[in-house]
């Protein structure tokens, strides 16, 4: 699995390709989705899950700017592979993200949203 840490090594990197580091940012979130997507339910839901779905919204806030194609089917493949009981461990992260007014953020306002109105019809206490 590409870890964050590599891509941030990459990142720095004075020789990098932009192609390669598109690769490089786009094999991290498809690893952590894969990663996220083990923990099917509530009682199986370890650790490490919750940290792949933190690193999934670290990907996707940092590289939306630079790679907003990757980042929206990201979005997407993790919305529909990721448990929607596993985002409830994420729910401060995603309306601080929806207020935010960084760049970038209005491509993944609508789509944040929507998850959070996902969430909030199956568990409405979570809200």
């Amino acid at each position: 699995m590409i870890g964050t840490q590599m891509v941030k090594k990459f990142a720095n990197s004075t020789s990098k390709k932009p192609d390669t580091f598109k690769w490089f940012v786009q094999e991290a979130l498809v690893s952590y989705i894969r990663c996220a997507t083990y923990g099917k339910s509530i009682e199986t839901f370890s650790g490490i899950s919750v940290e792949a779905i933190l690193r999934i919204l670290s990907l996707w806030f940092t590289y939306q700017p630079g790679y907003p194609d990757i980042i929206e089917k990201g979005l997407d493949e993790a919305r529909c592979a990721v448990p929607l009981e596993s985002w409830l461990y994420v729910i401060p992260q995603l309306m601080a993200r929806v207020q935010s007014s960084s760049p970038g953020s209005s491509v993944l306002k609508p789509r944040l949203t929507s998850l959070l109105c996902e969430i909030a019809a199956k568990h409405p206490h979570a809200l």
